[in-house]
């Protein structure tokens, strides 16, 4: 059996670092426009499509929940560090 927080830390987080490195290049820090307001619509825009694939589960046309789960974490991370910089 797979230990879970040792696949978290060894695969998918090299690959999320991968992932934010990637969106940098093609967004910049677009992410700062709408503030913590902004991601919370990003996060919100993709709860419904993991919704339908996770619990009722539709193909999605687009993305994977996996990949939806992967965007999920890269917004909640941007939302915490504008957390975190509004408070120093």
């Amino acid at each position: 059996m797979r230990d879970d927080h040792s696949y978290i830390i060894n695969t998918l987080l090299p690959e999320l670092i991968k992932k934010l490195n990637e969106d940098r290049e093609q967004y910049g820090d677009a992410h700062k426009n709408l503030g913590p307001q902004g991601q919370f619509a990003d996060i919100w825009r993709k709860v419904g499509p993991l919704k339908r694939a996770l619990w009722e589960g539709k193909t999605l046309p687009r993305e994977s929940p996996r990949e939806i789960c992967m965007d999920l974490v890269g917004h909640c991370l941007l939302t915490v560090a504008m957390l975190d910089e509004e408070t120093t």
